[in-house]
């Protein structure tokens, strides 16, 4: 883990409500559930704080995700059809930020933004790693962060002809 990141670590733990990091086990446990390796940034993320809290009493909470938790967007949106590889790592009031897993994927390695009115026919990008995207939620001071992170990243990867 960089500086950078254990940083971020520092300031998500004196700024919200963060579990203990899971444990070796807790994390094969959930590669075990999902049938499927995490990446090694989410893996050291979970390591750390196992889910985040954020912003709990302001107009925009959201949560980090616990290695439990973490599931297919498409899961936990309860659609039956849409990218597998999706996992979704963060639950932003009923909508899903998610992981793309899936490496033939074009969004691969980077976070969608899955909500449940257009998943999966729209699935807007909103940044490049899960340590962007923690620096995007702590960053910001309780406000709406995910619409101006899609706006700013602009490309919708359910759209071929967008050119990502």
């Amino acid at each position: 883990m960089s500086a950078e990141q254990r940083l971020l670590i520092e300031r998500a733990r004196a700024e919200h409500s963060c579990r203990p990091g899971a444990s070796a086990d807790a994390l094969a446990a959930a590669e075990a559930r999902l049938g499927m390796a995490l990446p090694p940034s989410l893996r050291e993320l979970l390591g750390a704080c196992n889910g985040i809290d954020f912003w709990r009493d302001g107009d925009y909470p959201c949560r980090l995700l616990s290695a439990e938790e973490i599931a297919p967007a498409r899961l936990l949106l309860h659609v039956g059809d849409g990218p597998a590889g999706l996992l979704a790592v963060l639950d932003n009031q009923g909508a899903y930020v998610a992981l793309d897993v899936d490496p033939s994927s074009r969004s691969h390695g980077r976070l969608i933004d899955c909500h449940h009115e257009t998943f999966p026919f729209e699935l807007p990008g909103i940044c490049d790693s899960v340590w962007e995207l923690l620096r995007l939620v702590l960053d910001s001071n309780g406000e709406d962060w995910s619409w101006p992170a899609v706006l700013r990243y602009g490309v919708d990867f359910a759209d071929p002809g967008n050119g990502a």
